[in-house]
This record gives structure tokens, C-alpha cells and sequence, in this order.
């Protein structure tokens, strides 16, 4: 009785075959990219984590022209169905020397406008000079829809900035069980941009997925208007919490 026997002589290289062609396969089969979307002038590009940001595109505002206390460029809508722009989301601006008139362009940052505060916020944004472009990783999502280049503004706060904070603090709407207070200021009309301060009052027991309300007092302090403003929860668990005091 015979033995039958493989002829691995051909049985190897058949087997070797198909590993190199799948290996193959794997490694060349396309992975989702970012997508890329681009305003119509070329001035803004926006790419989005591979499968996010449906509904996402950039417009430009010709009809919000200013004046602005620290915006130098065109403004851009940035809208998305989600209602927010996604965690990795990479904002991209070209920078114009026109702009800045007689300002200097290494301090051009990205601005993003806060609805909820009625002001501009300044973005932990890049400059490149030799790209001219200014960029922005998102950290976190952003419900910001409207984005512009500025120049970035430092205005140290004065002891009467504070007494004006504790105005509003001590006059809390009906049923405010959580705050959170900020600072802003305007050299050009009712154009507010956010003071980043360390001094500024911290946050206690806010939910910006609440209920919530906004009260402020402005005075004008060497030309410069100063607003004091705080962000109240309506509908909080923690009851009325403790005023800072400054």
C-alpha cells in the first residue's frame, strides 16, 4: 500500500503567495483620511477627524464687518449639524499683512465668539510667519460658529474691575445655584473680547448644560470698557453657593 505524500515543493510557495499578497493588501487598502474643507476665497481650511463633522462648512460673513476691538481680518461661520465642531477638529487661517494696518502681525491669534458670554475669545492658536498662517488644534469640542483672525489683548484688571464683579455676584437671580464669572473688554464700541486673567473669579457648581442665565455691569475705565459678567445655573443640586470675595 502506498503512502501518498505532499508535494510541498509546490504547496510552499502557493502558501507563501497568499500571504504576500494579503499582506499586501492590508497594508496598501486605504484608511479613512481627515476630510478637507475649504472656504471659496482660500483664506480658511477645516479638517475634520475621519468620520465626523457631517453638516460642516465655512462661510464668509461679508455682512458682520465691525468695528472690532481686537478682530482684524473677515469673519467665517463655521457651522455643523452636530451643533459643535469635534475634539481633533484642525482650523487653519491665512494670515494677511493688509490686515494689521499699523499692528503688529506676530501677535495674530485666532478668535472664536462666544455666544453665550457675547464676546470674542481668544484661541490657544499658532502663528507661523513664514506660512503666514494661523492654526488650531481642537482640544475639546467648540460650539463656537463664528471665527476670525485678530491680535491678541492684554489689559491687566484694576482693583475696581473686581468691585464690579462683586456688584454682580451679590445680586444673583432668583434660584442661582451656580456661577461662573468673567471678564471683558471693548475699545471699539459694544465689540467685547474675553480677559484671560488667573485673578478672575473661578467657577463653582456651574452646568453649562443647564438652565442658565447671564447678568453683567460694564464701566469705562481709560477709554476702555469693562465688563463684568457672570453665567448663572437656574436649575443646579448644589442650592445657593458662597460668593468669592476679591
Amino acid at each position: 500500500m502506498k503512502t501518498l505524500r505532499r508535494n510541498t515543493s509546490v504547496l510552499f510557495p502557493f502558501v507563501l503567495g497568499v500571504v504576500l499578497v494579503g499582506t499586501w493588501f492590508v497594508l496598501s487598502y486605504p484608511v479613512p483620511d481627515e476630510r478637507m474643507i475649504r472656504s471659496d476665497d482660500g483664506v480658511v481650511s477645516v479638517a475634520l477627524p475621519a468620520g465626523m463633522g457631517d453638516g460642516v462648512s465655512v462661510l464668509l460673513r461679508e455682512d458682520i464687518t465691525g468695528p472690532f476691538t481686537a478682530v482684524v481680518g473677515p469673519v467665517y461661520e463655521i457651522p455643523s449639524d452636530a451643533g459643535v465642531l469635534p475634539v481633533g477638529t484642525a482650523l487653519a487661517f491665512d494670515v494677511r499683512p493688509e490686515w494689521f494696518g499699523n499692528q503688529s502681525d506676530a501677535l495674530a491669534t485666532l478668535y472664536g465668539y462666544d455666544a453665550a458670554r457675547g464676546a470674542w475669545e481668544a484661541m490657544q492658536s499658532v502663528f507661523d510667519p513664514a506660512l503666514r498662517q494661523v492654526t488650531l488644534v481642537l482640544t475639546a469640542p467648540s460650539s463656537h460658529e463664528l471665527w476670525a483672525v485678530g491680535v491678541r489683548q492684554e489689559m491687566p484688571l484694576a482693583q475696581g474691575d473686581y468691585a464690579l464683579m462683586e456688584d454682580v455676584l451679590n445680586h444673583p437671580p432668583v434660584g442661582a445655584g451656580g456661577y461662573e464669572g468673567f471678564f471683558a473688554i471693548a475699545t471699539v464700541g459694544r465689540d467685547f473680547v474675553l480677559v484671560s486673567t488667573p485673578s478672575s473669579p473661578r467657577t463653582d457648581c456651574f452646568d453649562a448644560r443647564g438652565v442658565n442665565t447671564l447678568t453683567t455691569r460694564e464701566w469705562v475705565r481709560d477709554g476702555v470698557t469693562v465688563r463684568a459678567g457672570v453665567r448663572w445655573t437656574l436649575d443646579g443640586d448644589c442650592g445657593f453657593v458662597s460668593v468669592p470675595t476679591f
